[in-house]
């Protein structure tokens, strides 16, 4: 038992932990975060198994009945590439005619379903274009007020030529919320001239019966005028800034200011009708950012996240299927036996992608964390397999009534964890557990059906 039962599961543990490891060349945190967890979990799961389970077993388990039945329901020879060919050819012609799954990297698959709150918050967006999906910040940084007042100058201009190229309906800058002590400098004697006027217009509110707390509040309005309009006498100018704590609730929507100056300040922007911002008109818009002024919104991130996805996918597949190949060459030690474990695997990914297009699923950021669980699984099934498959010489009877069935059973286990994740309230994890299943079905059924066929002479 010990013998039969070492070499896949350590190999099998080794292989999908290089898979999960391989997400830390990438450069999105949250996955290779995700690879760290499940590569040390696994690990630790095989090492539990093999120091803890395996001896237990042997010692109190019960003894395994002779294999019964023929293993005819694993077809053999020319029968399992013929089912290979007409897989693959239908795959083929799905992808020929229906094209790759497409990508969707936006807002919309974070929608909850069935969600009052999700239901009142696109209401509100329908109510108010600004909070709508369409509407595109403008974050301006400046590290001092000079410096903001220059890059708010240079952010109008940018607007305004998109504007007059009718890329965009009118933008919105709060330029007038951030303080400037020319403006301040030249308001200085209108404020005086108001505060000088403070004791009349008290006494004219308060004949006229403004109530207690009005009198206070236009009182208080004038001190503060009256203290902006003295600010500078001396030679010591400072520049007025709200420090009230509503004054500070107000603005922390749209601006921060540090108290030596310069900070962020935050605008909107709608692009115009028939104007998409995240396909063919996206070059124009990322032509307005640069120089401490930014876009931002769901509609830039899509082509944004896409180009980093394709950098990331190429940084971690190359480096992740050398060290498989060479992990696999080690544990078959035959070529023919490492092509054929290759071969399954491309098998399942192209009839994954055929079904993808033919039921409309679309990759996401959510469901490509399914890539690598589907890529280690593959190559799991396959060694436990092929590793069979040589320990009894070939037996069809063996490979069904022990590895095959224990396959089965574990694969069952997987497709009921991640399916239940297609009862979720979140489209994203609907997807991922969708991917997650039919790849998971795909990557076993090609290892305990088709792999054993290939091996056949």
């Amino acid at each position: 038992l010990r013998a039969a039962a070492t070499k896949p599961v350590l190999f099998g543990a080794l292989t999908t932990t290089v898979v999960f490891l391989a997400l830390n060349l990438g450069g999105l945190p949250g996955m290779a975060q995700l690879g760290s967890i499940v590569g040390i979990g696994l690990m630790a799961a095989a090492v539990l198994m093999l120091a803890v389970y395996l001896p237990f077993v042997a010692k109190f388990g019960v003894n395994r009945l002779p294999a019964r039945g023929s293993g005819r329901i694993l077809p053999r020879g020319r029968r399992s590439w013929a089912i290979t060919g007409i897989l693959l050819a239908g795959a083929s012609v799905v992808l020929v005619f229906h094209g790759m799954p497409g990508a969707e990297f936006s807002s919309k698959i974070m929608r909850p379903r069935n969600s009052e709150a999700m239901e009142t918050f696109e209401h509100i967006q329908r109510a108010f274009p600004a909070y709508s999906g369409k509407s595109l910040g403008v974050v301006i940084e400046g590290k001092s007020d000079a410096e903001m007042l220059a890059r708010l100058g240079e952010a109008e201009q940018r607007l305004d030529g998109a504007a007059k190229a009718d890329l965009i309906q009118s933008p919105a800058l709060p330029r007038g919320w951030w303080p400037d002590a020319k403006v301040q400098a030249s308001n200085r004697p209108v404020l005086a001239a108001l505060a000088a006027q403070k004791d009349r217009l008290v006494a004219e509110a308060d004949a006229v019966g403004f109530s207690e707390e009005g009198i206070a509040l236009g009182k208080g309005v004038l001190e503060a005028l009256e203290k902006q309009a003295t600010n500078g006498t001396g030679g010591n100018e400072t520049i007025i800034f709200p420090q009230s704590g509503a004054a500070r609730e107000v603005m922390r929507l749209f601006l921060t200011r540090k108290e030596t100056g310069g900070g962020y300040l935050l605008g909107s922007v709608e692009p115009k009708d028939g104007i998409d911002a995240a396909g063919k008109d996206y070059e124009a818009f990322r032509s307005l950012t640069g120089g401490g002024i930014w876009l931002s919104g769901w509609d830039l991130f899509k082509p944004a996240i896409a180009k980093l996805v394709r950098e990331d996918m190429t940084r971690m597949l190359v480096p992740m299927f050398i060290l498989l190949v060479g992990m696999m060459i080690l544990i078959f030690r035959r070529v023919a036996d490492v092509g054929l474990a290759l071969f399954a695997m491309v098998v399942s990914t192209v009839l994954l992608l055929a079904i993808m297009s033919l039921t409309g699923l679309k990759w996401n950021f959510v469901n490509l964390m399914a890539t690598p669980l589907l890529l280690g699984t593959g190559i799991d099934y396959a060694i436990h397999v092929t590793l069979s498959l040589r320990r009894t010489g070939g037996d069809f009877k063996e490979l069904w009534q022990g590895t095959g069935k224990a396959l089965l059973f574990c694969g069952a286990s997987n497709v009921i964890g991640f399916g239940s994740l297609v009862f979720s309230s979140s489209d994203a994890l609907v997807s991922l557990g969708t991917v997650a299943v039919i790849g998971i079905l795909l990557s076993m059924g090609t290892s305990i059906f088709l792999l054993p066929g290939w091996r056949h002479r």
